[in-house]
This record gives structure tokens, C-alpha cells and sequence, in this order.
């Protein structure tokens, strides 16, 4: 995450996403963890999210812990949902080879 934060220039957008990592980070592993079943793939999946989170900074509420817990969740799980269904693609196009 931290090399993340190198690519945001305003230092509050910056400040925000070191804040978001420090409360969020364990609980977005284990959302992963608990929807993928592996730890290299939750790890990416949070890494993947925070990526789209840095980009849509401007949606995330600034003053509602919940509410930007749940735009952050939403983010996660996507990501996590898109990545299972690469992979039944990718295995099921390898079994048709």
C-alpha cells in the first residue's frame, strides 16, 4: 500500500489513504481471505482495491467511518469476484485445450 500512496500528490488525499490502510487493512485481508481461501490471492485483492480506491478518492466519505467502510467492502469483494471468475475461465479454457 505504501508504494501506492507515492502516486497520490495532494498530501490530504495522502494523509486520507495512510488513515484508510491503518483502520481497514486487517479487516479488508480477511473479507478477502474468507471470500478467495488464499492468502497470496486476498493479499492481491486488497492491493488491486486499493488501487481503484485511490482513483475514486472522491466517493469515499471523508467523515462516516461506515460509509466508507461499505464503498471500501464493495470495492473488495468486486475485486475478489472478478478474480474467481478469471480463474473458472481461465481453468475452464485449459481443460478444453
Amino acid at each position: 500500500m505504501f508504494q501506492l500512496l507515492e502516486l497520490i500528490e495532494n498530501e490530504e488525499d495522502r494523509e486520507f489513504c495512510r488513515k484508510l490502510s491503518e483502520q481497514f487493512d486487517s479487516a479488508m485481508y480477511h473479507v478477502a481471505y474468507g471470500i478467495l481461501k488464499n492468502s497470496a490471492d486476498a493479499e492481491d485483492a486488497v492491493q488491486e482495491s486499493y488501487i481503484a480506491i485511490i482513483n475514486n478518492l472522491d466517493k469515499i466519505s471523508r467523515e462516516n467511518c461506515h460509509k466508507a467502510w461499505n464503498y471500501i467492502v464493495t470495492i473488495l469483494k468486486n475485486r475478489c469476484f472478478d478474480w474467481m471468475r478469471k480463474q473458472k475461465y481461465y481453468k475452464y479454457t485449459d481443460d478444453k485445450e
